[in-house]
C-alpha cells in the first residue's frame, strides 16, 4: 500500500489527487510534468510525492486514488494522466505554454541515465525553451522568471555532464541565475561543485563558503526551515567539502591531470567491482567503488536501496553499506544470485577489476531512493518537492520506542539499515532510548548472511538490540551438516554451469565462508539455539509486546508477511503497528520462479510447527524458545549476549597470529614442529574430532 500525504492546498472536487512515485526510473520527468501542467489548471491541486508502487519495471508509474497509471513515459501519457485526474476532461493550457513544458519534459527525458542518453539533444531542446521564454511577452513575470532559472539550472547541468564537458558553458548559465536570484544559496553550492570539477579549487571553495553562510542565514531568519536553506546533513556535507578542498589547496593537488577533483555528478551511472567476497553457496558481497558523488546523500537517516540496471532489466537492492560510504563513492551490495535469474545471473559473470578491466562494470545504478521514512517507519514517504515538514504538527504516530523485526533469508540487509540507526543513539533517527530486537530465519547455520556485521552492531549497543537466529533445517549431527553442505553446493554450481565466465568467489564445502570472530554457536539459550520457522510461542517470547510506540517490521518472502502477520495479530499487535519491508516488486511475484531473481524461485514460506526429526532434533524447541526468553528478559544476560561474539575477536585475531608466525618463518612448518602438535595448534585428535571444518581455513590460509 503506497503511503503519501499532501502538504499543500487539497484540490477541489473537480479535480483527483496525483501521488506519484518517485523510486522508478524517469519519475523527475513525470513529476515536473505534472507539477507544470497542474500549475495551468485552476481546479488542481499540486502532485504528491509518494512509496514505491511495486512496479518498477513499468513505471514510471503514478496514482489516481486507488488506481496506478503505469509507463508514463513520454509527455503525452503525462497529459492522460491529468485527463483522467480531471474525469476525462481536457486541461485547459495555452498552446505556447504547453509548447515550453514539452520541451522540458523531453529534454528532461533525454538525460535520464540509460541506453538513451543524449546529453546533446537535451542541449538543444533547453536551449529552444529558453529563448522562446527569453522572447514570451510576459517574460517578467515572476512565474515566468523562475521557470527560466529552472531551465537554465537544467541546460547547467547537461552542459557539465561527462558527455559534453562544457564548464564554461555550465557556469555562465548559473551565473545568469545568480544575476537574478543574488541570494541563492543552493545555486552557489552547483556553481561550487562545477568549479570543482573545472580543478579552479580556490573559486570552488569562496562559493562554497558563501553557499554554507546564506544557507545557515536562510534557516535562523526564517520560521522554521525555508525551502531554500540546507538541511543539517547538507551543512555538513558543505563543510567537510570545505576542509578538503583547503587541504587540496594547501597540497597543491589541483594541478592539471590530477584526480582529486573529479567527481561522479550525483552518483548514477556505472560502478566498479573492486572486489568480491563469498557468504554463501549462492550469495555475494560486490563492493564498489565510484569517484565521490558531488552531492550529498539524500537520506542520510532514512532507509534506503538502490536500483541495478543490466539492459532492459531492473532489480532493487538495499546495500550493507552505509550512507557515509556512498558519500565517499563506496557502496556493497549483498546479491543471492539465482539460477535462472535475469539480473543476478550477470552479477554472478562481474570479476574484481585487477582480474578483468572489462568484466569489473555495474552499468547503471541509480542515486539512492527512499525506502521507509525513520522513525515513523513510514513506507517510502517523502514531501512535495520544494517543501519541508513543520517538525510541531503532528505525525499521527506515537514516538518509535521499541522495534520487533522478523526476517527471512536477504530481507536482513533492510533491517541491518534499521539495526544501525538505533545503535546510534542520540546521533540517530531514533534517538537514545529505543530498542530493537531482530528474529533472523535461516534454513542452516552456513545461509546465515551478514554475521558480522548483526554481531557488530547488537555490540555496539548492549541491551538495546538483541538479534536471534532460528535455524529451521538445522543438523546437529556435523556429517549430516558436511553432506548436506556439499550437495546445496554442487547443485548451485551445476545450475550455472551454462553460464560462461561466471566468477568463483562463492563458497563451497571446501572454501566455506569464515567469520571474523566465531562460527555461529547454535547451543541452548545462544544466539543461534532456536530452531523450526518463527511460531507465535517464539514471536511472543522474544519481540517487544504490543503498545504504545511499538512497531514491528516483517521482510522476506510475501508468505512470509501474511503468515506472520496472523501471528502478530494473535499476540495483540494492531494492524497500524505492522511494517512490510517488501523483498519483491510486484511483477518478481506475479512472475514467481519464471522471473529468476525472486525468492519464491527457490522456497515459499510456509509456517507450521516444528515437527521432531529423526534422532530427536527440534524435539526441543520449546525448551530452546525458554532458553532465549531467559536470556531476553535478564539485562545483564543480554549485554554479555551482545558481547561475547565480539570478545572472542581478539582471542581469534591473537590465534592468527601465532599461526602466521608460524607460516610465515623461514623454516617450513612440518609435523614435529611445536604449533602443529602442540597445544598451540593442531593435535593429532583435534584434527580427527574438528567437526566444523575450520581447520582448512585456519591451516591453509
Amino acid at each position: 500500500m503506497t503511503v503519501s500525504i499532501q502538504v499543500s492546498a487539497i484540490a477541489s472536487s473537480a479535480g483527483n489527487l496525483i501521488t506519484v512515485c518517485r523510486s522508478c526510473a524517469g519519475s523527475d520527468a513525470l513529476l515536473s510534468d505534472i507539477e507544470e501542467l497542474c500549475a495551468q489548471v485552476q481546479n488542481l491541486g499540486a502532485p504528491v510525492i509518494g512509496g514505491c508502487l511495486n512496479h518498477c519495471s513499468e513505471g514510471p508509474n503514478c496514482a489516481i486514488d486507488s488506481q496506478v497509471l503505469y509507463r508514463n513515459r513520454t509527455f503525452e501519457k503525462s497529459l492522460e494522466v491529468v485527463r483522467h485526474s480531471l474525469g476525462g476532461s481536457e486541461p485547459l493550457v495555452p498552446d505556447d505554454v504547453l509548447r515550453r513544458i514539452q520541451l522540458k519534459s523531453d529534454a528532461m527525458r533525454s538525460m535520464e541515465c540509460g541506453p538513451d542518453q543524449n546529453m546533446a539533444k537535451a542541449e538543444e531542446l533547453l536551449t529552444v525553451a529558453i529563448h522562446l521564454e527569453l522572447e514570451s511577452p510576459s517574460a517578467d513575470c515572476k512565474v515566468h522568471r523562475r521557470w527560466l532559472c529552472d531551465l537554465r539550472s537544467l541546460r547547467a547541468r547537461v552542459r557539465a555532464s561527462a558527455a559534453l564537458g562544457d564548464f564554461d558553458g555550465a557556469l555562465s548559465d548559473l551565473g545568469d541565475i545568480l544575476v537574478e536570484q543574488p541570494e541563492s544559496a543552493h545555486t552557489f553550492l552547483e556553481k561550487a561543485k562545477l568549479l570543482r570539477r573545472a580543478k579552479r579549487p580556490n573559486d570552488a571553495l569562496n562559493c562554497l563558503t558563501k553557499a554554507l553562510e546564506l544557507g545557515e542565514k536562510l534557516s535562523i531568519s526564517e520560521d522554521g526551515l525555508d525551502s531554500k536553506s540546507f538541511s543539517p546533513q547538507e551543512c555538513t556535507w558543505i563543510r567537510s567539502s570545505i576542509e578538503s578542498l583547503k587541504d587540496v589547496i594547501a597540497l597543491g593537488d589541483a594541478a592539471e591531470g590530477n584526480s582529486s577533483a573529479e567527481d561522479s555528478g550525483d552518483g548514477s551511472g556505472r560502478w566498479k567491482v573492486v572486489k568480491i567476497t563469498g557468504m554463501s553457496v549462492d550469495t555475494c558481497i560486490y563492493h564498489l567503488e565510484n569517484s565521490p558523488p558531488a552531492e550529498p546523500h539524500p537520506y542520510p537517516k532514512d532507509a534506503w536501496h538502490i536500483s541495478v540496471r543490466f539492459g532492459a532489466a531492473s532489480r532493487d537492492y538495499t546495500p550493507i553499506s552505509n550512507a557515509l560510504d556512498w558519500e565517499r563513492g563506496r557502496l556493497d551490495l549483498l546479491v543471492k544470485t539465482y539460477v535462472d535469474g535475469e539480473v543476478t545471473r550477470k552479477f554472478a559473470t562481474l570479476q574484481p577489476f585487477k582480474v578483468s578491466q572489462g568484466s569489473c562494470w555495474v552499468p547503471m545504478v541509480t542515486v539512492p531512493k527512499l525506502t521507509l521514512t525513520l522513525p515513523n517507519l513510514q513506507e517510502g514517504m517523502q514531501l512535495q518537492s520544494g517543501c519541508r515538514q513543520d517538525s510541531s504538527l503532528p505525525t499521527g504516530r506515537p514516538e518509535t520506542s521499541q522495534i520487533g523485526i522478523v526476517v527471512g533469508g536477504t530481507g536482513v540487509v533492510p533491517a541491518l539499515q534499521i539495526l544501525r540507526e538505533v545503535a546510534k543513539g542520540i546521533d540517530g533517527a531514533f534517538g537514545s532510548v529505543c530498542k530493537a530486537v531482530l528474529v533472523y530465519a535461516s534454513r542452516r547455520a552456513c545461509d546465515v548472511l551478514a554475521l558480522d556485521e548483526l554481531r557488530a552492531v547488537e555490540a555496539s549497543a548492549p541491551g538495546r538490540i538483541v538479534v536471534w537466529h532460528t535455524l529451521t533445517d538445522h543438523r546437529e549431527d556435523s556429517g549430516a551438516r558436511d553432506l548436506e553442505a556439499q550437495d546445496a553446493s554442487t547443485r548451485f554450481s551445476q545450475g550455472l554451469s551454462s553460464l560462461p565466465c561466471r566468477h568463483r568467489f562463492f563458497t563451497s564445502f571446501w572454501k566455506p565462508f569464515v567469520t571474523e570472530s566465531v562460527p555461529l554457536r547454535t547451543g541452548l539459550g545462544e544466539e543461534a539455539g532456536l530452531r523450526g520457522r518463527p511460531t507465535a510461542a517464539m514471536l511472543g517470547a522474544l519481540l517487544p509486546k504490543p503498545g504504545e510506540g511499538v512497531r514491528t517490521l516483517v521482510s522476506g518472502p510475501p508468505q512470509m508477511w501474511d503468515d506472520v502477520r496472523e501471528m502478530l495479530f494473535s499476540l495483540g499487535h494492531l494492524d497500524a503497528s505492522l511494517v512490510e519491508l517488501k523483498s519483491l516488486s510486484a511483477e518478481q511475484i506475479a512472475g514467481g520462479a519464471c522471473s529468476g531473481d525472486s525468492k519464491l524461485a527457490g522456497e515459499k514460506f510456509v509456517v507450521k510447527p516444528p515437527s521432531p526429526k529423526q534422532g530427536g532434533e527440534f524435539a526441543d524447541v520449546e525448551e530452546r524458545i525458554q532458553a532465549a526468553h531467559a536470556v531476553a528478559v535478564n539485562d545483564d544476560a543480554l549485554r554479555r549476549k551482545s558481547a561475547s561474539a565480539v570478545a572472542q575477536v581478539a582471542v581469534q585475531a591473537k590465534v592468527s597470529t601465532v599461526a602466521t608466525t608460524a607460516i610465515g618463518s623461514d623454516k617450513s612448518p612440518c609435523w614435529q614442529d611445536a604449533w602443529w602438535k602442540g597445544t598451540g595448534g593442531w593435535s593429532a585428535d583435534a584434527w580427527r574430532n574438528s567437526e566444523d571444518r575450520a581447520w582448512k581455513t585456519a591451516k591453509w590460509n
